[in-house]
């Protein structure tokens, strides 16, 4: 009976090790970190990216970006949009520029959204896809105040344990 315990064990940490979540390093700034912050001194707000990625049968990443305001201004998101680029993956919306809610973020408040993405493509194994991936994140049209500001741009590369040392 105690040998069965021990397989059905390995089988539950052979199947929970195949939906463990690794990091994007952002390469903003001379940076090689795994939460980036984009600030606005100008404009006294910021931008806090991060994201993470898992490997089933397809790659499913996920973006955070929390939208902070710091100004005496509105920061109005509601013509604002934003685009994610993959170099390798196959992601439904690769590339094209979609609507970031209708918002407005009120001086001292902040907005966190979630970008979720997964792979179309199925065909090929998706670990050779994130071997040399790159995804850009850019975001247009914010507006603080009656200014428009200019697109903001991150790069991400994702960690990839394949190549890590042990």
């Amino acid at each position: 009976m105690r040998g069965v315990r021990y397989i059905i064990l390995a089988g539950t940490l052979l199947l929970s090790s195949c939906n463990q979540s690794y990091i994007y390093l952002i390469k903003n700034d001379n940076c090689n970190c795994r939460k980036y912050t984009y600030r606005d001194v100008q404009h006294h707000f910021t931008i806090i990216c991060e994201a993470q990625y898992k490997v089933t049968d397809r790659i499913e990443t996920t973006i955070s970006l929390d939208f902070e305001n710091n100004s005496n201004d509105t920061l109005d998101l509601r013509l604002a949009s934003v685009s994610v680029k993959s170099e390798n993956v196959h992601y439904e919306y690769n590339g094209k520029f979609l609507s970031l809610p209708y918002i407005v973020v009120l001086p001292g408040d902040s907005y966190e959204m979630t970008l979720n993405g997964r792979d179309t493509n199925a065909e090929e194994h998706p670990w050779y896809r994130i071997a040399g991936e790159q995804i850009t994140v850019t975001i247009q049209r914010l507006v603080i105040g009656n200014v428009n500001l200019d697109p903001i741009v991150v790069t991400m590369i994702p960690v990839n344990p394949k190549f890590s040392p042990s």
